[in-house]
């Protein structure tokens, strides 16, 4: 998938989780929140260069180009902002960091990092099960990494340390 071709690979990103996956009706009431969101968004009185995607009707990823404006910490607290106001409107919840997300026979299965390990000793998923990383920081890394085989995931890491100590 071809995304954020108009960002540079070192654009910032951020990328959010639904606890659900989004209706259509949600998704194309998303677009246009997001692009009001971004058409209006300004750090230190600099329009911010950024673009967004809704990517498996599960996760809004946020890219910004500071090559062409600085986003301070008030233009990200804006981010937030509106992130967690959609959220309320749609009754769904973007922001839960311990929310894990798999592909399963084609389906994304939103879970809990503990429920994630049980289906791993299950022998449900396996080592190279599509694990969804939102652990990246730039679009470099959202084009190589944001898909990974389960045993790369920091949900098989954090296991596999429990079970060494």
């Amino acid at each position: 998938m071809q995304l954020f071709s108009k960002m540079p690979s070192s654009a910032k990103t951020w990328i959010y989780a639904a606890n659900r996956v989004l209706t259509s009706d949600e998704q194309s009431q998303l677009n246009t929140f997001a692009t009001d969101f971004l058409n209006n968004w300004v750090s230190h009185q600099q329009k911010v260069v950024a673009d967004f995607a809704i990517v498996h009707q599960l996760f809004f990823v946020l890219m910004v180009d500071e090559n062409a404006c600085h986003l301070g910490g008030c233009g990200t607290d804006d981010s937030v902002r509106f992130i967690k106001s959609v959220g309320s409107k749609f009754g769904v919840d973007f922001l839960n960091r311990m929310q894990t997300e798999i592909m399963v026979d084609g389906n994304i299965i939103v879970s809990t990092k503990g429920n994630t390990i049980k289906l791993y000793e299950e022998g449900k998923i396996n080592n190279e099960t599509p694990f969804f990383n939102k652990n990246l920081l730039h679009k470099n890394e959202f084009d190589s990494k944001f898909e990974i085989p389960f045993k790369d995931s920091w949900v098989f890491k954090s296991a596999h340390q429990l079970q060494s100590s």
